[in-house]
């Protein structure tokens, strides 16, 4: 990596080391109650430990967060604040990881390695570094469930970059890292699972492994194994959903990432073209793929994978959540980090493929800075909002921590962002757990 991609990284790390420092308070928000419920169960012994770890977050495992969870419960009284600075973390090293795979790439390109092929070197990478270590809104931070999403972000890269290595060197040691990395991309998330049916094919194409062919088998079998269990399971909402509108759905949550606003939530429009353009992308990108010679396809089957994998997310996302009112409910802030890989894939392939010739490398780098430029934009929008949701949460910290009895029902709703049915739960069996055991908002501070 060069000196100047270096920079960029640093300035991510910045970037998301100024937005933690004014959002992140100890308070549980949303999502977390269900976490702390969970865990208020296996305290008082209605769990065991797998069936705490193993409960389901919608139709999500989220283990990596109920793990830790459990952690922070023994170490730091459940300080929360500790959840959210290891996700930023998480994040930061998905950037690394792009960062590591994209600028080596573009540096191997064909030709001299003039001051001008070193900026473009830069500018080809900007976009990786807006779009991975992007603050993307408030949820990617905000919630326990972030903790899994970024987990599995970072699985599902570090995933597909083992199985490059084991397909250019067919060890054990490859093939256990690269099986080991798609577990942990599946415990952590449903559309996980889709992870081995993308790399189970890619296996039966690469002549090198279909010499190892227990190894593929095993790949195969699991992928096929774990892409029937799916359409068992929502055979209800494949029948209600399937045809034009399911596959529109599919185009709006993989343009997430291109189409969030400056206060956090996409626009329906701009998720249907960004994904629409993205998706077209990434087929393109196959069918130039299967085209090229071998030396070029073994240095750019990993951006593929990883544009493939994050379809695959997409399309279970669609699947979950097609039907619901409203673009918030389907294409929300939360889900970047869990489709991000289409993006990637998609622009890093193309990007990268520009770079081998000189002229297409000006055209790579002006898309490169209009996707940086959106990417900032987001970024600093969210900034300029820091200070609003350092007073909500604040706000939280006062109301949980006075009389709820006290509290009406619009009150929970607009200013805790609970429904009654979990206010309710709230209010009678969570706070006053976290009250009685001095946890998290309650904790005493230090020296007492």
């Amino acid at each position: 990596m060069s000196r100047a991609v270096v920079l960029v990284l640093a300035g991510c790390a910045a970037l998301l080391v100024a937005y933690g420092s004014r959002v992140i308070f100890d308070v549980p928000l949303l999502d977390d109650w269900s976490f702390v419920e969970q865990l208020q169960r296996y305290l008082a012994g209605e769990c065991s430990l797998p069936q705490y770890l193993l409960a389901r977050h919608n139709e999500h495992l989220a283990i990596p967060s109920r793990l830790l969870f459990l952690l922070l419960y023994h170490w730091t009284a459940l300080d929360l604040r500790v959840l959210r600075w290891l996700t930023l973390a998480v994040l930061f090293a998905c950037a690394v990881i792009v960062a590591c795979a994209v600028s080596c790439d573009v540096a191997r390109s064909p030709g001299s390695r003039s001051a001008r092929d070193r900026a473009a070197e830069l500018i080809l990478w900007l976009p990786f570094a807006a779009m991975t270590a992007s603050l993307a809104g408030w949820e990617t931070v905000a919630v326990a469930m972030s903790f899994t999403n970024a987990v599995a972000l970072l699985a599902t890269l570090s995933a597909v970059l083992a199985f490059e290595r084991w397909r250019g060197r067919a060890s054990i040691g490859n093939c256990l890292s690269t099986f080991g990395l798609t577990l942990l991309a599946t415990v952590s998330l449903g559309s996980g699972l889709l992870l081995w049916f993308v790399l189970a094919v890619a296996a039966t194409c690469s002549w090198r492994l279909r010499r190892r062919r227990l190894e593929t088998a095993l790949l195969w079998l699991l992928g096929l194994g774990f892409l029937a269990a799916q359409v068992v399971a929502r055979s209800a909402a494949l029948q209600q959903s399937a045809g034009v509108g399911l596959a529109l759905a599919v185009v709006e949550v993989a343009g997430v990432p291109l189409a969030l606003q400056q206060h956090g939530e996409p626009d329906a429009a701009m998720c249907l073209l960004s994904g629409a353009g993205l998706v077209v992308a990434l087929g393109l990108s196959s069918v130039h793929h299967a085209r090229r010679g071998a030396e070029l396809r073994a240095r750019s089957t990993r951006y593929l994978l990883w544009g493939w994998a994050g379809f695959a997310t997409c399309a279970a996302i669609a699947l979950g959540r097609h039907g619901l009112p409203g673009v918030g409910s389907l294409a929300a802030s939360r889900y970047v980090p869990m489709v991000l890989p289409l993006a990637l894939g998609s622009l890093a392939y193309w990007i990268c493929t520009a770079a081998t010739r000189r002229a297409a490398s000006r055209v790579a780098c002006g898309v490169a800075l209009g996707i940086t430029c959106l990417g900032l934009a987001i970024d600093f929008g969210e900034l300029r909002m820091s200070r609003s949701r350092a007073n909500a949460c604040t706000s939280m910290i006062t109301l949980l921590s006075g009389d709820l009895a006290k509290v009406p029902e619009v009150t929970w709703r607009t200013q805790l962002y609970l429904e009654p049915w979990l206010a309710q739960q709230v209010a009678q069996r969570n706070v006053p757990f976290l009250r009685a055991h001095e946890l998290s908002l309650f904790r005493p501070p230090r020296g007492q």
